[in-house]
Parts: C-alpha cells; structure tokens; sequence
C-alpha cells in the first residue's frame, strides 16, 4: 500500500522513538511504501520541508505548537492545524497516489485534513483512537456536558468518525464504548491495540544504570514514566508516592514532563526516598527502566471513557511487575490479569494500594515472576508486527 500517515507525534530520530514512529518502520519493513506528514509546532521547524527520516519519506508542516502550551494557544494551533496540513500536501504531495490515509487522534480537528486527502487520493481511512475526547474533559470537570466547548468538540468528534472508514480502539472496553455512544459508527469499530517495538538492553549490571541515574541501590525502586497531568490523578500519585516512599526499603522515581510534574515535585519535596526526573530520551529512559522494579499506573476516577495508557508497554518490556490504580471502567486491570504480571486497586483505595506496593516490595521473587509473565505477553501480543497484521486485514477487507 502507499500510505499516507498524519500525525503531530513523530519525534526526529535523534529525540527517541514513540508507538507512532515504531508502527510507520514496521509497515515499511514490510514494504508498504510511506510518506509522513507532521504537524511540527517546534520554534526550530521555520517552514515545511520534506526529507528522509528513519529510512522513511517525512513532510514536516510548520504549525502551531499542541503540547505543553497554554489553552489558548493549543485552541488556536487547533483550528490553524487542517489549514497548514492541507497547504503542506498540496505543495508537496498532490501529484501522488495514495490507498490509504492513516492518522490518530488527538487532535479532532485532522478530520479536514484526512476528508481533503480522501477526495484527492481516492483513498481510505483508518483512525487510530487514542483519545476519547470531548467526554474525557467533562469527566475530569475541565468543562460542563452542556457547554458550547463541548458541544464545538463533539461535532468535531462526530465529524471525524463520518470520515473514518475504520476506526481502531486501543481495547475491548474501548470499542463498547465506541459502540454504545456512537452506534452510527459503530460498524467500522475494529480492535487496534497500542504496541511497541520490543527493546533488547544490552548486558549493563543493574548497580551501574542506578549509579548513573543516582539511584539508590539496595531499594525497590517504584516507577511512574511518561505524561504527568490531570488524568493521571496527580493528588492520588502523590498520596500513593508518600505511602511508598514510607517503606525503609522503597524508592519512588517519576520521569516525565506535563502540566502537574512541578505540582508533585513540589508535594514531595519533604519526603525521603523519591526522585522526580524531567523527559529523557527514550534510549535513556529505557536504559533507566532496566534498572527499576515495578512499574506504576495512575488514572483519575472520574473516568467513564476506559483509558489504556500505553506506559505499560514499555514496563512490559524491560520485565517490571505492574501496580495499577485507575478508574473502574478502564481494562488495564483485565490485562494485567491475563499477563498474570501486577496487581490493580481502584483509585481511593489507599489501603490497598500501599498493601500491594508493600508486597511487592518485600517478594523479589514475585516481582521477577510477573516481570518475566509480562515480558513473554509483551513480545508475543503487543508488538507492531500485530498492529500491522491487523491494519493489512481491515485493509484488505
């Protein structure tokens, strides 16, 4: 297939790799034929430019920035997004041919993109549902139901849906929910998992990767990577980081950016045995899971969209048992059951949080068997090789 694949996350490849930039490589391997169009809000990115990257054909569009800004100047950089995607196509790409347009979300406001290259290419489409948006806002109390924001959002949403001739949910609880809210749509519901390229660590000794990161070395260490904002329940993070952070022989660690990172350095900042680092380079956060023990979840509990928050994958890979605490609607808990790799607790149940923080902390050997358990689930069910099985059927069809 040529593939034409919109995005705003593809990082270059000296920054690290994503989900996003794993999946474009596996269907490449395979010898579909790809052109990346990124919306690149980075100040460096002066104008759009098309080059190779990662042996792939990537289209930078220079656009407003959509991440770590305020809300003003994400809405803005929103409804400028299909302009200059648009504009970038049509001065690079319009002579092409191209079977299928590939794409997630967020943001909404790709729907007009993909419906000018659908018309222009003669092409399908496949969404990739990351983000169940505008419900996951009025859950979190940013924005009432019956407010013109939301209804702006859901015609967007709607809009996106009619335009997309499959759409790939994350989990089985995500398609039910597709399925229930949107039954106008619910035809072109179709299982799309988040998956990552398994990353095989080379022989460094654990002691070593701890003395670099300045890490304790005789303590289980507890680990949060990735997004660090409202979803992920910053008040109940850093109730559960004080309980662990009580044990003699624990130590939470936080690597990530978002809009609460300083908000929870700064609740912790009279608590022993933590750590909060900013982003690292994939290569480097790796290298840094390596060395950590188990690997944490948090989700607000004000959650009715069933979130699958893909920093699992990466806990899975590098062999760290799980302790999830999320919302009651998402299955992240039916898959750590399946693994047979964590445990989950319901956010609010403190007791039981820290009762099962204490057991892990005190079992290395149940830790290490349930490393091992997600480790084999990981490489055998959550590879890109899946996805791109998946997507060559549902296109096929």
């Amino acid at each position: 297939m040529n593939i034409l694949y919109l995005t705003s996350v593809f990082p270059r490849p000296e920054n690290g790799a994503t989900i996003y930039t794993d999946l474009a490589c596996e269907l490449s391997r395979r010898g579909h034929s790809l052109t990346v169009v990124v919306a690149d809000g980075k100040k460096t990115q002066k104008q759009a430019q098309l080059g190779t990257e990662r042996g792939l054909e990537v289209l930078r569009v220079r656009t407003g920035n959509l991440y770590n800004v305020g809300f003003l100047k994400k809405g803005l950089a929103t409804l400028l997004l299909s302009h200059h995607l648009k504009r970038g196509i049509m001065r690079f790409l319009k002579n092409r041919t191209y079977d299928l347009i590939l794409y997630e979300t967020p943001p909404l406001a790709v729907y007009k993109t993909v419906q000018y290259a659908k018309k222009r290419f003669g092409a399908s489409s496949f969404l990739m549902l990351k983000d169940i948006f505008p419900q996951n806002g009025v859950d979190l109390g940013i924005y009432k139901k019956n407010s013109f924001i939301f209804q702006y959002f859901r015609r967007q949403e709607n809009a996106l849906y009619r335009v997309s001739d499959k759409i790939g949910c994350m989990s089985k609880a995500n398609m039910e929910y597709m399925k229930k809210h949107n039954p106008a749509v619910s035809g072109k519901v179709v299982f799309f998992p988040n998956t990552k390229a398994v990353s095989e660590m080379p022989a460094i000794l654990k002691a070593s990767v701890r003395e670099k990161f300045h890490l304790p070395a005789d303590k289980t260490i507890f680990v949060f990577g990735g997004n660090i904002g409202l979803p992920q329940s910053p008040d109940a993070l850093i109730a559960c980081a004080k309980k662990i952070c009580e044990m003699e022989k624990a130590f939470f660690l936080a690597v990530g950016r978002g809009t609460h990172t300083e908000y929870v350095r700064h609740a912790l900042s009279n608590a022993d045995n933590f750590m909060v680092l900013n982003e690292l380079k994939r290569c480097d956060y790796e290298e840094l899971l390596s060395a950590c023990d188990v690997g944490l979840i948090f989700l607000d509990s004000r959650f009715t969209v069933p979130n699958f928050p893909s920093r699992i994958l990466s806990y899975m890979n590098f062999s760290l048992a799980v302790l999830a605490c999320t919302d009651n609607v998402s299955d992240i808990k039916d898959l750590l059951s399946e693994a047979g790799c964590g445990f989950w607790c319901k956010n609010g149940c403190l007791a039981q949080f820290k009762q099962f923080a204490r057991k892990l902390c005190e079992n290395p050997q149940m830790r290490e068997e349930m490393g091992r358990k997600g480790y084999l689930f990981f490489k055998e069910r959550l590879n890109p090789g899946i996805s791109a099985d998946l997507l060559e059927t549902y296109m096929g069809n």
